[in-house]
């Protein structure tokens, strides 16, 4: 995957369009904080907002505006989890 100095993908490989089962051309424009995310996602099958702020070494709000972005465009389903306190 290559990033522009903006900060959005300029392009991206075969193995990337396989890993997240997005095409070249839906992910090409897409903001860098959004691909972490989506890398990120596509080697786990569920995650924790703090665990992905752990692995992609962003914060919030940072991690919230991906999601909500992957979930606008279909690419992934948002799961609410009840915490026991």
């Amino acid at each position: 995957m290559t990033i522009s100095r903006e900060g959005k993908i300029q392009d991206v490989n075969t193995a990337t369009e396989k890993a997240t089962g997005i095409l070249r051309d839906e992910l090409i424009g897409t903001k860098s904080n959004v691909a972490k995310v989506l890398v990120f996602l596509a080697r786990t099958k569920k995650a924790t907002s703090r665990a992905i702020e752990l692995e992609t070494d962003m914060r919030q709000p940072e991690v919230s505006i991906a999601m909500k972005y992957l979930v606008e465009q279909g690419w992934i389903k948002k799961q609410l989890a009840k915490t026991l306190r």
